[in-house]
């Protein structure tokens, strides 16, 4: 097979093999859908309904942190959907995400990655995915979003920042990437700053004139709620992320799994690290470590205001922190590990 006859299968075998995975499993996987979801559908169907954006019609309680996922619900509503289409469109979001992630690392790699690792990525964002979009929640678009955000941003494009704050009110946690390449927009004036700026208020614009109408104020009441119902440490908060986003169980051995993880991944960022200033730092590397440092910042904020992770939340840290890694190794071709020992 030619390169060009592996990026063809790339483009069109693969997403049509992932969906022909993920549908029949987000479709089996209903009944088991997060209470949460339901939360989503009841206030999506109130709006739906001129009964406004309240779980209870007529009590002004914002119990919803991702108010563009709302909207959405509520337009599929007004459509005439079910759970049923919003797992279909779950699992098509699904799908288009992993391929615009996939084409992240052609662009943050500088080459069109191989076969076995577009599939691979492929399947390992649909299967950390797969949970939160089977159980109707709004992580495969919030990913997505964010995604082709990033992709403009590598064009050179002001489109980027709508998408990026549009993002923020689908995951507030996606704010993080919003500011990290807003930030870096503005120092290295790679987009214009009034038009990345421009680009930023207008839109959120419209979620922020939403939410202080509807309700008063930007910050969710669930979020203030959770602050004071659950009362977590600093160690507890990470073992719950940490049981979440990596395999191995509650046991012993899954416990001593996880807890190597986090010096293993430092010294990975420290090779790759190393690895890139050896070849030379390029400018271009700035995205790769835009998402990296976001991944991580993702981290430390669940885990210094001893957030109340659930399975939904994973991925908004595990796909960019792995496209992160994956571009490392893409830019660095195969010796990157050995030149950051060296």
């Amino acid at each position: 097979m030619t390169r060009t006859d592996s990026v063809a299968a790339t483009r069109w075998i693969l997403p049509a093999a992932l969906l022909m995975l993920v549908l029949p499993l987000h479709v089996g996987l209903l009944p088991w859908a997060f209470d949460d979801a339901y939360i989503h559908l009841r206030i999506a169907g109130n709006l739906a309904a001129g009964e406004g954006p309240y779980y209870n019609p007529g009590q002004v309680v914002n119990a919803s942190s991702a108010p563009a996922w709302t909207l959405v619900l509520a337009a599929l509503s007004i459509l005439g959907s079910t759970t049923l289409w919003i797992a279909c469109f779950n699992a098509v979001v699904t799908v288009i995400g992993a391929m615009v992630f996939v084409g992240l690392i052609e662009d943050l790699g500088n080459r069109p990655p191989d076969r076995v690792l577009a599939w691979s990525f492929a399947l390992a964002y649909c299967g950390s995915i797969h949970f939160s979009g089977a159980g109707l929640m709004e992580t495969p678009a919030a990913l997505l979003v964010l995604g082709m955000a990033v992709r403009l941003w590598l064009r050179d494009s002001a489109l980027s920042f709508p998408l990026f704050s549009l993002a923020c009110f689908l995951r507030p946690e996606l704010l993080v990437f919003a500011v990290l390449f807003l930030v870096a927009t503005s120092i290295s004036g790679r987009i214009s700053r009034v038009r990345a700026w421009t680009g930023t208020v207008l839109g959120a614009l419209p979620f922020v004139t939403y939410l202080l109408v509807s309700f008063g104020s930007l910050v969710p009441h669930t979020v203030t709620a959770k602050t004071r119902v659950y009362a977590l440490t600093v160690v507890e908060a990470w073992n719950l992320l940490a049981a979440f986003a990596v395999p191995g169980g509650t046991g012993v051995i899954g416990t001593a799994f996880r807890w190597v993880c986090v010096p293993a991944c430092l010294i990975l960022f420290g090779l790759g690290l190393r690895s890139q200033r050896a070849s030379g730092g390029a400018r271009d590397a700035l995205p790769t470590w835009l998402l990296g440092a976001g991944a991580c910042a993702i981290i430390v904020a669940y885990v210094a205001t001893r957030t109340l992770v659930f399975p939904w939340y994973v991925p908004l840290f595990v796909v960019p922190g792995l496209l992160f890694a994956v571009s490392l190794i893409q830019r660095a071709h195969v010796g990157w590990l050995s030149a950051g020992i060296i």
